[in-house]
């Protein structure tokens, strides 16, 4: 599976660039992270909800496969409900597995 950098994803989900908006499936982990970062910011000026509605759609998206799609929507759904930046709740999510 090959690795995206965010600069095509971010590309993809503005649709700005139509040669990078078909791509082979391509793996993401915290690559979510500094894609909500850059989207959130004043270039871009993505709502919370809006980058919500993104990844809800990129999850079951064939041309996307996530290190663990169980643990990236735990992040969400509390993303969602919660006041901190998804990145936290993604560490959260991902902590336990690594627990002694």
């Amino acid at each position: 599976m090959i690795g995206l950098d965010t600069n095509i994803l971010v590309r993809y989900l503005i649709q700005d660039d139509e040669q990078q908006l078909s791509f082979v499936p391509c793996h993401l982990s915290f690559v979510l992270c500094e894609l909500i970062r850059v989207l959130r910011g004043r270039n871009y000026g993505f709502t919370k909800d809006e980058m919500i509605q993104a990844m809800e759609a990129m999850l079951p998206s064939p041309a996307f496969e996530f290190e663990s799609s169980s643990i990236v929507d735990q992040a969400l759904q509390r993303y969602k409900q919660g006041r901190a930046d998804f990145s936290d709740y993604l560490i959260g999510a991902i902590a336990p597995k690594f627990a002694r």
